[in-house]
């Protein structure tokens, strides 16, 4: 499993916050397993427009099982890859402005049979 982002315009550089990224699992709108981050130090990442990049500090595996260490059940779920990141205070005039924010991707069917 890959995760891509895909910049569409020139940003300030940001930086991928590893405790907030991760993957989730979802069944009926709820999170019932995922992933966390495996990642310890920040990650900058520079914004440029028309480039695709590997999403920083998102795993590449998935336990299939649920919140509570059980196997996850036959059935359909979404999975979903979440990366946070927050202001870069090596950009001009951020003076560590501490924004945190998360991307969330669109849902990726997952059928477990």
């Amino acid at each position: 499993m890959t995760a891509t982002l895909r910049v569409t315009a020139d940003g300030p550089r940001v930086v991928v916050q590893p405790g907030s990224s991760g993957l989730v699992v979802l069944r009926n709108d709820r999170v019932v397993g995922g992933a966390a981050s495996t990642e310890s130090a920040q990650i900058p990442l520079p914004l440029r427009a028309g480039a695709d990049r590997p999403a920083p500090a998102v795993p590449d595996r998935l336990s299939l099982v649920g919140c509570d260490g059980a196997p996850l059940a036959t059935g359909g779920y979404t999975v979903r890859a979440v990366v946070g990141y927050g202001d870069d205070p090596l950009n001009a005039g951020a003076a560590g402005g501490g924004g945190r924010f998360e991307l969330v991707s669109d849902p990726v069917p997952l059928t477990i049979g």
